[in-house]
């Protein structure tokens, strides 16, 4: 898989996104980049697919504040992602790791973080 690009993801145009892991989970497609900004400084991404037949896809879709949805990790993001090319035809919430407390997590505890976000949004 290529590069992963997001619709509007700030770092897309100034940062290196490498696709770190892809995991279908759940029926929900999870896709995890790296973002290198510099030498020193880089985080990972997760992006947990929202398919339309899940109730929270309409609360998200009728602009509910992504800070109040009762997850395990803050939400960032709301986006349409392109792998290899390719619009997905889904939406898909990202979550980050770029705060400094956050930056050292690896990638297999991310990857648990976002089938646990899986969980939360599924059930």
């Amino acid at each position: 898989m290529e590069n992963l690009v997001t619709g509007f993801t700030h770092t897309q145009d100034i940062a290196d996104n490498k696709l770190a892991s892809y995991t279908l989970y759940k029926s929900h497609r999870i896709y995890i980049k790296q973002v290198y900004w510099s030498e020193t400084m880089n985080w990972l991404v997760g992006y947990a697919e929202i398919q339309k037949e899940n109730p929270i896809y309409s609360k998200l879709t009728n602009s509910q504040d992504l800070y109040m949805l009762p997850l395990e990790k803050e939400a960032t993001s709301i986006n349409d992602l392109e792998i290899d090319g390719r619009k997905l035809n889904s939406v898909f919430l990202g979550f980050d790791t770029a705060e400094p407390f956050e930056r050292n997590i690896s990638l297999s505890e991310f990857e648990e973080t976002m089938k646990n976000i899986v969980d939360s949004i599924s059930n």
